[in-house]
């Protein structure tokens, strides 16, 4: 399948490009590959409240989810928390490409930003995010193998179940700066909860 337009970070210059990456096999290895030889770097340091404070943001942005509960939907941050676009849409992966389209379109650059998705974390999500030269992903969704072994390899901090004082970070760990109390973060509320998710 054919990808919205993508940005690239190559050597400091934002690069628009598109990029075909299929959902299986060899299209996500090479994409891999392209990450590999364009030396895109992706690490970024980043806070506690900043991620506990944009999925609280997020939540507020969209509310399709709690009115139809069959939607996805995805958020960038700047460096300072801000919201700067909320969208959603019945595929996970369109509303980020959504995202990436106002990027694109707004000559808008990925440096310091972070990217919320309701999606899972899979290969393509994190490759996806790599290649737009976005630092930080977090989902309130769970991972897969190679979602995670490739955060590592390309240095983007990867953050998953992340709702209300509880995340998950397995790429990226020694990114984050711990300024806030997680405990003093808000839980989530019990109408954004799946059933049998513990209390």
């Amino acid at each position: 399948m054919r990808y919205a337009a993508s940005i690239m970070q190559v050597h400091g210059d934002v690069v628009p490009r598109w990029f075909h990456v299929a959902q299986y096999g060899d299209g996500a290895a090479d994409a891999v590959d392209r990450l590999r030889s364009a030396g895109a770097e992706v690490l970024f340091v980043t806070n506690m409240s900043r991620l506990t404070e944009a999925e609280q943001e997020a939540k507020l942005a969209t509310n399709g989810i709690d009115a139809t509960g069959a939607v996805h939907a995805a958020a960038a941050f700047d460096r300072n928390g801000e919201l700067q676009l909320a969208r959603e849409d019945i595929g996970r992966h369109n509303a980020v490409d959504k995202i990436a389209g106002w990027m694109l379109s707004e000559g808008v650059g990925p440096e310091g930003k972070l990217l919320y998705t309701t999606g899972r974390l899979t290969s393509e999500m994190v490759i996806k995010t790599a290649l737009m030269g976005l630092p930080v992903l977090v989902s309130r969704s769970g991972f897969t193998a190679w979602g995670v072994e490739i955060a590592q390899e390309v240095g983007l901090t990867l953050i998953g179940r992340m709702r209300g004082k509880r995340f998950i970070c397995l790429s990226g760990e020694e990114r984050i700066t711990r300024d806030a109390d997680i405990a003093a973060a808000p839980d989530e509320d019990r109408k954004h909860r799946r059933k049998g998710a513990p209390a």
